[in-house]
């Protein structure tokens, strides 16, 4: 396995445990998600997790 896939690798990890813990975050302080512009900021997430999918 190469270097950069394995950066690739973790940065996913630390991506998808980044976005459990502020979507935790959200749920114990009861922030409502339609008064935060949450799709322009889960897009490209969304296709960090997809890309690697398809390719």
């Amino acid at each position: 396995m190469s270097t950069t896939a394995l950066l690739i690798e973790f940065f996913i990890i630390g991506l998808q445990t980044f976005i459990w813990l502020s979507m935790l975050i959200v749920l114990i302080l009861g922030i409502d998600w339609f008064s935060i512009d949450i799709y322009k900021f889960l897009s490209p997430v969304i296709i960090i997790f997809i890309a690697p999918i398809i390719y």
